[in-house]
C-alpha cells in the first residue's frame, strides 16, 4: 500500500527526516512513535503531498506521489494535529461543504453524511456550530471529514491529543474499527493507546527510524529513545 524508499527531508540545517525507508501492508494499522521533532509530522504531511520531500520516492497504492499529487490526494484522508474546521459552520453544513468540494457526487453527499456522522457518533450534534462544540466532538467532526471520500489510505497526526480519558477511548475505538477498509498510519505520543490500536509501530528518532515491527518484536530489542507517556 505505502512504500517510502530513502526518503529525506531538511529545513535549512536542520535534518527533519534521513534517508527513511519502510514499508506498509493494506489495511494495516501503523503507530508513528517519537519524541517531539522525531520527524512524525513532517513524515506525515510529506506523504499527504502538503510537504515535498527533498529525496527519496514514495508510492501509494503504486501510484507515485511526486508524478501524480492530485491522484494520490483522491486516494487519502488527513487529519491533521489542531485539524482547521470553520466554527461559524454547523456540523451537518461543513461536512456537505468538505463532500462537495472533495469530489463527491450531488446525489451521493447526503448518503455519505449519514455514513461518517454515524461512523463517528456526531448524528446528535449535527445541527450545532462547530464552534460551540468540545474539543472531542471537534475532532469527530475531522474524522468525518478524512473519512466522506472512503479513501483507502488514513493519516491521523495525534487524534486524541488534549481529549480527556473518556473521549481518548471513545476515538481509540472508532480508529480500531477502521481496517481492514483502511490503512491507516497513526502518530501518537500514548504509547498504550498505539498498543491498543495498531498492528506494527514506527519509532522515528532524529529523522531516523530507530525501530518497525510488532509489539511482540518490540519487547525483544535493546532499549531506545520511545515517546514519553501521557
Amino acid at each position: 500500500m505505502i512504500l517510502v524508499e530513502a526518503l529525506s527531508k531538511n529545513f535549512g540545517s536542520v535534518e527533519a527526516l534521513h534517508s527513511i525507508s519502510f514499508h506498509v501492508r493494506k489495511g494495516e494499522i501503523i503507530g508513528l512513535l517519537g519524541s517531539n521533532g522525531a520527524g512524525k509530522s513532517t513524515l506525515l504531511k510529506i506523504l499527504s503531498t502538503y510537504l515535498p520531500p527533498d529525496a527519496g520516492r514514495i508510492t501509494i497504492d503504486g501510484v507515485d506521489l511526486l508524478e501524480n499529487p492530485h491522484d494520490i490526494r483522491r486516494r487519502l484522508g488527513y487529519l491533521p494535529e489542531g485539524a482547521p474546521l470553520y466554527p461559524e459552520m454547523r456540523v451537518h453544513e461543513y461536512l456537505t461543504y468538505r463532500a462537495a468540494l472533495k469530489g463527491v457526487p450531488a446525489r451521493r453527499i447526503a448518503e455519505k453524511m449519514i455514513d461518517v456522522m454515524d461512523l463517528c457518533s456526531l448524528r446528535s450534534v449535527e445541527k450545532k456550530l462547530i464552534g460551540s462544540l468540545s474539543k472531542g466532538y471537534r475532532q469527530r467532526v475531522g474524522l468525518a471529514d478524512a473519512l466522506i471520500t472512503e479513501p483507502p489510505l488514513l493519516l491521523f497526526d495525534e487524534p486524541t491529543l488534549g481529549l480527556d480519558l473518556t473521549q481518548q477511548q471513545q476515538i481509540s475505538h472508532l480508529l480500531k474499527g477502521l481496517a481492514p477498509r483502511h490503512t491507516v498510519l497513526l502518530s501518537t505520543h500514548y504509547m498504550q493507546e498505539a498498543i491498543a490500536i495498531c498492528d506494527r509501530f514506527l519509532f522515528l528518532h532524529d529523522g531516523k527510524i530507530v525501530f518497525f515491527g510488532t509489539s511482540k518484536e518490540l519487547q525483544q530489542v535493546s532499549p531506545f529513545p520511545t515517546p514519553s507517556e501521557k
